[in-house]
């Protein structure tokens, strides 16, 4: 665009092709280079561009599009769009990890690269057991929704990853799953003795870790079973088992 003043303003509108779907097309993001790195596009007053999934929009053969408004508080800002180069580009996956948390006695849901992301829970009580709704936000504006049912008692805790939702795809059903925590503390608070167990499958399928924390001894013995099956292993220290999101599966790590 050239000879925009600031106070002009054009809604601009960016097609896909049909063949990206799923969690690659969740995943997409417009993008401009700024001449030395693709950056994200945000629109008129920051607002990240809006994304149709929708196919053949406004008569295209296309999988979806975006729409943004360009100004003077867009990013590009519409004064600075003279040959601007943009890309629509699938995005890292964004996933959680969730673990329990040896100072609150309860679980902690963030982002499972270690990367900065935003995390806001609510709840609701089901029956005997809590509904967490945990969403994760990166500086992208990628989502992913994780619920998970909890059932806390002073020294235990269960919870069961109910389901996931990437951006605006639909909520999927979670693999069958459980993970399970038991303790006792010291003075302080301090942990002297932690049992974790973190299952995800079932029957055939089905791999599970139990770990367990000896302040005594301060070690932990961790034993697979199943799929990971393996011989005990002794690590120093307090290991803590990490439940991740995976496009959809669930991974145990420690």
């Amino acid at each position: 665009m050239i000879g925009a003043d600031p106070t002009d303003s054009v809604t601009a509108r960016f097609y896909y092709p049909s063949t990206l779907t799923g969690l690659l097309e969740t995943s997409l993001s417009l993008q401009y280079w700024t001449g030395s790195v693709w950056a994200p596009v945000a629109g008129s007053g920051g607002l990240p561009p809006v994304k149709n999934t929708t196919n053949n929009l406004d008569g295209t053969a296309s999988g979806g599009r975006f729409t943004v408004t360009f100004d003077s508080t867009s990013t590009p800002s519409i004064t600075d769009l003279s040959g601007t180069v943009f890309t629509i580009a699938a995005s890292a996956v964004l996933e959680a990890s969730i673990r329990f948390d040896p100072v609150s006695h309860d679980l902690i849901v963030e982002r499972a690269d270690g990367g900065s992301a935003t995390v806001r829970m609510r709840s609701r009580d089901v029956g005997f057991a809590e509904l967490r709704t945990y969403t994760l936000t990166d500086p992208g504006n990628n989502t992913l929704t994780v619920a998970v049912e909890v059932r806390k008692a002073s020294r235990d805790l269960e919870a069961h990853i109910v389901s996931f939702r990437y951006g605006d795809a639909p909520a999927a059903a979670a693999p069958n799953n459980l993970l399970t925590y038991a303790w006792t503390t010291g003075r302080g608070g301090s942990l002297e003795r932690l049992a974790q167990v973190a299952a995800v499958g079932s029957d055939s399928d089905r791999n599970a870790v139990v770990a367990v924390f000896s302040r005594d001894k301060n070690q932990t013995t961790i034993l697979s079973v199943g799929n990971s099956g393996g011989g005990p292993i002794t690590r120093d220290g307090l290991v803590l088992l990490v439940t991740v999101t995976d496009q959809g599966a669930l991974r145990i790590r420690w």
